[in-house]
């Protein structure tokens, strides 16, 4: 077969995140079913970079590689980062076919694992006492920004409440600055949950952030509940599962 596949992720100095990506791509080797070529690189701070994965996989005789990058939106990794690299190993391979998967955020399986990772804190958010806080990574692309606000969007349908809306970094409230503004508004308890794809630094750096929050505002009687990420949840593993499919047929 030569066709190959190439999952790329972000990259993080964790271990334990670079472990959960190689398992999440076991994962959706395993639900595909199919013997293909596999490989994975990360964009940045791990090894192997993207050039080296596709190299990888050109010396095993691919002719087709499927670049897949598990990211939530097409932001500047996904429109400048990946793409430069892409180009740089079409130059050094003129005759190999390269294709670039799209990114996830807005796909109905996604959004599936959000809300179950959600609901896995028990907590009722039918309660007028509660808030749910959407968390995101943070950028400066206005149409993920508005890719973001489809997923808010879709929360207060499922949930019956609008969500608000924070971000880890980057343009757009940050995390403290909404968690103060919900605790003016009278909330007691705070369903907080980040729409990350994998643990890593801005996942792990979460609970201390709270926790730090809380000290210097003195909202030290806020229940915070911190919902899990989306990582290996069985619609996130089937929705990558499906598209590698696609380009498989």
């Amino acid at each position: 077969m030569n066709t190959a596949l190439l999952f790329i992720g972000h990259g993080t100095r964790k271990q334990h995140g670079i472990d959960e990506f190689r398992r999440f791509v076991s994962a959706v080797e395993e639900r595909v079913g199919e013997p293909i070529r596999v490989a994975h690189a990360f964009l940045e701070l791990q090894d192997p970079d993207i050039v080296t994965g596709i190299t990888s996989l050109t010396a095993e005789g691919a002719r087709h590689i499927v670049c897949i990058p598990l990211f939530l939106f097409s932001a500047g990794h996904m429109l400048h980062d990946i793409p430069m690299q892409l180009e740089a190993a079409q130059n050094m391979y003129p005759s190999l076919q390269l294709t670039l998967s799209q990114s996830y955020g807005t796909e109905p399986l996604l959004l599936e694992a959000l809300v179950y990772r959600i609901r896995e804190t028990e907590i009722c958010l039918t309660d007028e006492s509660v808030g749910l806080l959407l968390l995101g990574r943070g950028n400066r692309d206005h149409n993920a920004q508005a890719a973001f606000a489809g997923v808010a969007h879709r929360l207060a349908q499922t949930f019956g409440k609008e969500p608000f809306v924070g971000y880890l970094a980057g343009t757009g409230r940050q995390l403290e600055d909404t968690l103060t503004e919900m605790a003016q508004a009278g909330y007691r308890t705070v369903v907080l949950a980040p729409f990350l794809w994998f643990s890593g630094w801005l996942a792990d750096t979460l609970p201390r952030r709270v926790k730090d929050w809380q000290e210097k505002t003195g909202y030290t009687q806020m229940n915070v509940r911190i919902a899990g990420h989306l990582g290996l949840h069985p619609a996130v593993v089937a929705c990558v599962a499906n598209r590698v499919r696609g380009y498989l047929t």
